[in-house]
């Protein structure tokens, strides 16, 4: 029995020994749920934690009670983006992708937390808040941003890979107060910097608002109302919905800070760094997007034991209608806001203090859009605007005569198979034959397991594509035919790759100007959107030629290459004279495609 594996009893448990013993394997647990064996020991637990009525309520769980039983999926979902999307800092794990911090511009065997980064001693994003920059560090085991001689401890990490394979990681602090009993913030706040491993570089991400010239506004003796005024942003109020699994409580403290309550965990091996003890309360809790944050809470589900009606007490995506298959991802790939009052950015119904749930009916009710765009009204600017470009316009794929697609039909939920979890194989019917057809984006495969046999591809058959390799050199003329470009998808520049013009890079990561956010309109944008005078007005709008090659990456005409403006600053002489050349092949009177 390993001594990593703990059953804390939960909902079960927010308080009070472990169920079944101290120390539960994950095998043994899976045994003895099978034999009911646990069952009532948990809602015994429940009823005396929460009255006569409390077995008959459901409460999230955790992903590791889930995968106790679950095993095929434990050794895939695990290993995914979603389950690592918050981690604890743990010096075993230093510059570990995916379960350590990574930041190394020191060039070090150790990251720049532990080799002491002081952003005053070298050349950085920060120089401006000389000499009262952060300075790095690991206290005691805590991993520590300190500014102006205050020491904010890291609870956590917020991390995300682009599908280029590009680390970016976020850091949550809590700050020292003299007016709560813990001497810290009830609250977790985003310390102000953020690592990018592209380019291997630190940026700001709202350290700016921290400062007065250089002066931080955090200083040592704070009030909670002082440290909610630093200019630091409360991951509480702005973030947490969509990075746990399950809102136990949330609202005002007596200090008038938005405090979160997730529920704890069930199950969790202690050695891993993707459970954090959020709220400090000493029982770990259910971070990350795991299993019930599309599958819905999984309590009752694990008190029906064998019981015959166990699968209805869990939602399975499959049988949901497609507006609610759509929103499992929605809920949180989206720029959106909780009703009435704006309070949250997730859908959120302040009024009852209640989250949408997977499989309780439509999201509509529980949000209002909050969508940076471009003047199109329809591309997004900045990140997780996936769910509002892609119902936005009753987008094709998913709402064409074929099929109607949900978001996993190109991704993978349950295995971390690819960047940004991309499948790696379909199975898809032509004719009566079944083919499982090898798929990347890369290669164009992913796009051409659909779409052979339509549209301009009319003249390839999903066979073809099953063979890739064997057909490459009907595949390539037959795309160079209607992209106009050499078929190259795989070297760097991605020549004629399908998701360079249809979900080409035009939003960038907050903080910064770097554009790594795919478009999933799938609308090549046309140059005649960049001049466009009304859109001029507002900003200007990139095209896809632009924004994904022939601004920054490759000169054809002449003009040379800069740097990509700001996404609401494509209004400048080069922007309109590239755009005013790339009309000729891609607009109104293209001579290559087409487009208003």
């Amino acid at each position: 029995m390993t001594k990593k594996w703990l059953l804390v009893l939960v909902a079960l448990l927010f308080t009070g020994s472990a169920i079944a013993g101290d120390l539960v394997s994950a095998h043994e647990t899976k045994r003895a749920y099978a034999k009911q064996e646990l069952s009532p020991q948990v809602r015994s637990r429940m009823v005396e934690m929460y009255g006569a009525t409390a077995a008959g309520t459901n409460y999230f769980v955790g992903s590791r009670l889930c995968m106790a039983c679950h095993e095929e999926d434990a050794a895939t979902f695990y290993d995914t983006q979603h389950s690592f999307a918050l981690i604890r800092p743990m010096a075993q794990y230093t510059l570990v992708k995916k379960k350590g911090v990574l930041a190394n511009t020191l060039g070090q065997k150790v990251d720049d937390f532990i080799a002491g980064l002081d952003f005053n001693t070298v050349s950085s994003a920060l120089d401006a808040y000389k000499p009262n920059a952060p300075v790095l560090s690991v206290k005691k085991g805590v991993y520590t941003v300190t500014i102006s001689n205050v020491d904010l401890p890291v609870l956590w990490v917020r991390q995300q890979m682009d599908r280029e394979g590009h680390w970016i990681q976020r850091y949550g602090v809590k700050i020292p107060v003299n007016d709560q009993a813990s001497g810290k913030t009830g609250a977790t706040y985003l310390a102000g910097i953020q690592y990018e491993s592209h380019g291997n570089k630190w940026v700001l991400d709202g350290i700016e608002d921290v400062y007065e010239g250089n002066v931080p506004k955090i200083k040592k003796d704070m009030t909670t109302a002082e440290a909610m005024g630093s200019g630091l942003e409360s991951f509480d109020q702005n973030c947490v919905g969509c990075h746990v699994s399950g809102i136990r409580s949330l609202g005002k403290n007596d200090k008038g800070e938005t405090v979160f309550k997730p529920y704890p965990a069930v199950l969790y091996d202690s050695e891993d760094p993707n459970i954090v003890d959020y709220d400090g309360d000493g029982q770990y809790d259910t971070v990350n997007i795991g299993c019930e944050s599309c599958h819905g809470p999984g309590g009752l589900h694990v008190l029906a034991g064998n019981d015959t009606d166990r699968k209805a007490r869990i939602v399975n995506p499959a049988n949901l209608p497609q507006a609610e298959q759509l929103a499992l991802c929605g809920q949180c790939h989206s720029r959106i806001k909780s009703v009435p009052n704006k309070l949250y950015s997730w859908p959120y119904k302040e009024a009852l203090g209640q989250q949408w749930i997977p499989g309780t009916g439509s999201m509509d009710s529980y949000f209002t859009e909050n969508f940076s765009v471009y003047p199109d009204g329809w591309n997004g600017r900045g990140t997780h605007s996936q769910f509002n470009e892609a119902i936005k316009k009753g987008t094709m794929h998913f709402n064409n005569p074929y099929e109607k697609m949900n978001c996993w039909t190109c991704h993978t939920l349950h295995r971390n198979v690819a960047t940004s979890q991309t499948r790696t194989s379909l199975t898809v019917t032509e004719g009566t034959t079944s083919l499982r057809i090898a798929t990347s984006y890369r290669d164009n495969t992913l796009c051409l397991a659909c779409h052979a046999g339509y549209g301009p591809f009319a003249s390839l058959t999903k066979t073809m594509i099953s063979k890739y390799k064997d057909n490459i050199k009907k595949i390539a003329e037959v795309t160079e035919a209607h992209t106009h470009h050499p078929f190259g998808p795989e070297r760097e520049l991605g020549l004629s790759r399908c998701t360079g013009c249809h979900m080409p890079y035009k939003g960038t990561i907050p903080g910064t100007n770097d554009y790594y956010v795919a478009g999933h309109t799938w609308d090549a944008m046309s140059p005649a959107k960049s001049l466009n005078a009304g859109y001029l007005a507002k900003g200007g709008q990139p095209s896809s030629c632009a924004v994904q090659c022939h601004a920054s990456r490759a000169q054809v005409f002449g003009l040379g290459l800069q740097t990509l403006p700001a996404t609401s600053r494509w209004t400048g002489t080069f922007e309109k004279a590239l755009a005013a050349i790339l009309v000729q092949y891609f607009g109104p009177d293209g001579v290559w495609w087409k487009a208003p």
